[in-house]
């Protein structure tokens, strides 16, 4: 081996540790799952994982959790989260729902553009809100597993000193 090279092993050690981007608090945790879930709920299938990496890694966050979080949009699942989009975003530009009989759908397909706002403005909407209840559980989780994983010896010295 040349001098100056690194070892294969010790890239791949490197570029792991970049994607998790450290250790994994309760905020972390947060914004990693959020993120990944607002990303997942955007319907542009396949570019999930270059827009998580795009925002994860100069923002430190678990990039690997915030893929995994971008899997809400299984193909089985996708097509709800568009239809709740579409409902949400169509709701809130025209103040009704979209319509479900089938003489409404035909209209929709024959002038997409309301369709398209529609979806768009409902995934950012449904994006945030199902990022923050996620992130919230994935913070609350990681707070539990740190006082698990802590046991009863941490704390600051005042704590440990008034615990029996």
């Amino acid at each position: 081996m040349k001098e100056g090279r690194t070892p294969l092993g010790v890239q791949v050690r490197r570029g792991w540790e970049r994607l998790r981007g450290g250790e994994l608090t309760p905020g972390r945790a947060f914004w990693s799952v959020g993120v990944g879930l607002f990303v997942g709920v955007q319907p542009t299938p396949g570019l999930h994982l270059p827009i998580v990496l795009a925002v994860g890694i100069p923002l430190r966050l678990d990039v690997t959790l915030s893929y995994v979080a971008t899997n809400i949009s299984i193909p089985p699942v996708a097509p709800f989260l568009w239809f709740a989009a579409i409902q949400i975003g169509s709701r809130i530009l025209s103040g009704r729902f979209a319509p479900l009989s089938l003489d409404g759908l035909r209209a929709l397909v024959r002038a997409p553009g309301p369709l398209l706002g529609a979806l768009v403005l409902g995934s950012i909407v449904l994006g945030a809100a199902l990022g923050a209840a996620g992130g919230s559980l994935a913070y609350a989780l990681a707070r539990w597993r740190r006082s698990i994983t802590a046991g009863p010896s941490s704390g600051t010295p005042e704590e440990l000193r008034r615990r029996p």
